[in-house]
């Protein structure tokens, strides 16, 4: 009997949380009218393909070649306020011989005249990079000070 009440419990607490996802996401596109700006920067072509830095940690053994072959960024904020920010996705692949560990990319986001309007660095996702072998990466940059039109991938440690 107790495990029923449990299950029911359970069950309207479920029902209490997406109610409120969805009240809040009703009151959101309420008070700002479809006003969300949303447009896609077209991913980094081949002939732009980046290639990394080496780093003064020494966790990484010197004939690393890391190399951003795709990136995608998406820019999202509401035009009636100052929120700014942006999703991005990309690939990094270890041309190296060896196994790359903890590797670090930053994103730069830049206006129409270059300037620069905000910065995100995240871990490549997994524990390394095996030579040959591509990873993700990715994440989400607050704070932008603008809307952007170009952003760039580096790798700034390893």
């Amino acid at each position: 009997m107790k495990r029923g009440i449990k299950i029911i419990l359970l069950s309207m607490l479920g029902s209490l949380i997406f109610m409120l996802i969805f009240a809040a996401a009703a009151y959101l596109a309420i008070t700002y009218k479809g006003n969300l700006v949303s447009k896609v920067i077209s991913p980094v072509m081949e002939s732009d393909l980046i290639t990394s830095k080496k780093s003064d940690i020494n966790s990484m053994p010197e004939k690393a070649d890391l190399q951003i072959l795709q990136l995608d960024c998406i820019y999202e904020g509401f035009s009636n306020k100052f929120s700014h920010h942006a999703k991005y996705l990309g690939l990094v692949k270890n041309n190296g011989e060896q196994a790359a560990t903890l590797v670090k990319i930053n994103v730069d986001f830049f206006d129409a005249s270059g300037r620069l309007v905000g910065t995100d660095s995240t871990i490549v996702s997994g524990f390394d990079i095996p030579p040959s072998q591509t990873r993700s990466f990715g994440d989400i940059a607050t704070d932008l000070l603008s809307d952007f039109d170009e952003c760039k991938a580096r790798v700034s440690s390893i």
